[in-house]
């Protein structure tokens, strides 16, 4: 047995304020420790050691595991002849070490676990939180909350985000892939939102590895976030992504070596479900990704620009207060914590018809009942809970307000999914358009790359994509060696399918007449 008397040699406790080196001090002896120690793994102490003799500044290096006794007696004696100090006083020293560096990890993994905890919400924080839920006009309070919480513009894609971000709760969650060119805020706009979710329930990465979700434990993701910064560069993940979004698990099988070193095969399963977020500079998505996921594009207006220039210019002047948007912040995350997991059934369902001309409808059918489901799912706190008198299970309805706010936001998502031209260039052609008239409808590629100011690799992509559409035409100049001339061939496409998606309007005020 040891007594405090034993450790009066002691100067200083264990300095871990550097993460990577410690340092204990003793009356003979400067002990350092290298690299510092693992505090995920309680049954292992293993570190790399320097001791240096502060009388002789002899110094000794060792990699050891402090747990081994065999391994620490034979270092001791190596250390006792080095350096010239005496077994009894290195023996205490390593087993003072020891002692530090067990409290250290237990501190430090108790911490680590308190902080993978959610946060609970204390009672009158729930109240709140559910009153805020129950209170009329939600949805238009939610978009005031999601300015003040400092999103500044991109009115519908932060708004959409925040409700398929929700349903991360929900057995059939949600999924977003936000599109822009480089510098155009994307990443802004989805870093954001994700922040206005309980963090322990995101899994953040700038990239993934082709084999990274597989070692999570069984049930690590379910019900979480994972939110990929950047698509384009988790490119050897996207198959398992896909198969977690659809089938909310996956499997790998593995060999591994048993109790007796045989090699047999083993399953590695991980299971969702899950709600993927990633941005991406394509402008084109792959379609099996895009399938599964909604997307948006930023919003690269004159407008939009205004607005985040003018926001840049208050924060620099101090105008905007830190405090409101972390306080609008909670508010929406409170919300989030109070959402429950409730069966939605939609009434309406059977009567609610898309357009002829969207594309893969019967995707985009689910996408767009899905979404009134989200609707539904964070306005719940204002829905009456009914009983399936078949089955005893609970359930709310949807309504056809959530109906109503799911068609003013889904429009022009279902528009971009309708459309054969990619957002990039549907803008590029309708720019084109609004500075001829259908009467001439002429230009050179010089007029149109000057008047809009693009880079000439844009312009030569979009100009392909159009002629190979058959939406213009090259034609010769009048005489010979003159410019080439582009012929717009198409005028109304656009026109004629924003007035299908129309048809979703129509429907809803049919329901309304019946009601």
């Amino acid at each position: 047995m040891r007594y405090l008397s034993d450790y009066l040699f002691l100067t200083m406790n264990l300095n871990t304020s550097n993460p990577h080196h410690y340092h204990l001090s003793t009356e003979k002896l400067d002990i350092e420790v290298m690299g510092g120690v693992r505090v995920d793994k309680l049954d292992t102490m293993r570190c790399t050691l320097k001791l240096t003799h502060k009388e002789t500044n002899q110094s000794i290096r060792q990699g050891l595991d402090l747990y081994s006794s065999s391994y620490v007696t034979a270092f001791i004696r190596r250390a006792a002849t080095k350096l010239g100090a005496g077994l009894e006083h290195l023996e205490q020293s390593l087993d003072l070490l020891t002692d530090e560096l067990e409290q250290y990890k237990l501190q430090e993994n108790t911490k680590e676990t308190e902080e993978l905890k959610e946060r609970k919400l204390s009672k009158d924080e729930q109240l709140r939180a559910m009153n805020y839920g129950k209170k009329k006009g939600l949805h238009l309070r939610l978009q005031e909350e999601l300015g003040k919480a400092g999103i500044v513009g991109e009115d519908k894609n932060r708004i959409i985000l925040f409700y398929l971000l929700a349903t991360h709760i929900t057995n059939n969650p949600l999924h977003a892939i936000v599109q822009g060119a480089s510098g155009s805020g994307k990443t802004h706009l989805l870093n954001s939102v994700v922040d206005l979710m309980p963090q322990t329930r995101v899994q953040n990465a700038t990239d993934l590895s082709s084999k990274v979700l597989y070692y999570f434990e069984q049930e690590d993701l379910k019900n979480t976030i994972i939110h990929i910064e950047d698509l384009d560069g988790a490119a050897g993940a996207l198959l398992p992504l896909r198969e977690l979004a659809s089938k909310s698990e996956i499997i790998r099988l593995v060999v591994v070596k048993d109790k007796n070193g045989r090699s047999r095969p083993t399953r590695q399963k991980v299971q969702g479900p899950v709600s993927i977020a990633g941005t991406t500079t394509q402008e084109t998505v792959y379609e099996d990704n895009a399938n599964r996921s909604f997307l948006l594009e930023v919003d690269s207006s004159k407008t939009q620009d205004e607005k985040i220039l003018n926001y840049q210019r208050m924060k620099e002047s101090g105008l905007v207060r830190k405090d409101q948007e972390l306080e609008a912040q909670r508010k929406l995350q409170d919300l989030i914590l109070t959402l429950k997991n409730v069966t939605i059934k939609n009434p309406y369902a059977v009567e609610l018809t898309l357009p002829d001309k969207v594309f893969k409808p019967r995707r985009a059918n689910m996408h767009y009942l899905n979404f009134i489901r989200a609707v539904t799912l964070m306005h719940q706190w204002q829905r009456e809970k009914k009983v399936d008198e078949d089955t005893g299970e609970e359930y709310i309805e949807v309504t056809l307000e959530d109906i109503g706010i799911a068609n003013e936001l889904m429009k022009e998502v279902l528009l971009k999914k309708s459309d054969e031209l990619s957002g990039a260039c549907r803008d590029f052609f309708e720019s084109i358009k609004s500075k001829l008239e259908e009467e001439t409808s002429i230009f050179t590629a010089q007029e149109i790359r000057t008047d809009l100011r693009m880079h000439p690799s844009s312009f030569s992509r979009y100009m392909k994509q159009l002629k190979e559409r058959g939406y213009i035409q090259k034609v010769k100049g009048k005489t010979k060696g003159s410019t080439y001339r582009y012929k717009v061939l198409v005028w109304n496409d656009y026109q004629l399918l924003k007035q299908g998606i129309a048809q979703m309007d129509k429907v809803l005020e049919q329901l309304k007449k019946k009601k």
